[in-house]
């Protein structure tokens, strides 16, 4: 695991039982910076500007703020579930830092990045523009 990678450690006994941490690295570079407490079943959702990485707040003035409108929260839930979903790049962040790969099944499983871009292009969330840039840049190889 990188010095400055994920500060969370999930599953310490007393401190974060009841949390659950993924990784997914595939081609493109993204951090969703977008955080779900579930506070029994009342769901709050964050976005962010920047990860909680150690030399993010330290430099520079970062925001997170809460989204409240409903049909935001829906279609935020819709990737999470997808990035939760995945099978081919996931990797398991425990309380022992071993970052155990989440693959299970066949090689046609859920790929996270794949599956959030298709959703997109499928939903029309992004502008033109965003869906043009999206089919140039292509499927992950």
């Amino acid at each position: 695991m990188a010095p400055d990678g994920c500060r969370l450690i999930p599953e310490a006994s007393g401190r974060s039982s009841n949390v659950e941490a993924t990784s997914i690295v595939d081609r493109y570079l993204e951090h969703a910076r977008v955080y779900v407490f579930r506070n029994g079943g009342d769901e709050e959702y964050l976005l962010a500007s920047a990860d909680w990485m150690q030399r993010n707040p330290n430099r520079r003035v970062e925001v997170t703020f809460p989204v409240y409108d409903e049909r935001l929260r829906h279609e935020l839930r819709e990737v999470m579930d997808l990035q939760c979903a995945d099978t081919r790049k996931a990797r398991v962040l425990d309380a022992g830092v071993s970052n155990k790969p989440e693959i299970s099944g066949p090689d046609d499983g859920v790929r996270a990045q794949l599956a959030t871009r298709e959703y997109l292009i499928e939903r029309g969330a992004q502008t033109e523009q965003a869906n043009t840039f999206l089919r140039e840049v292509g499927e992950p190889t």
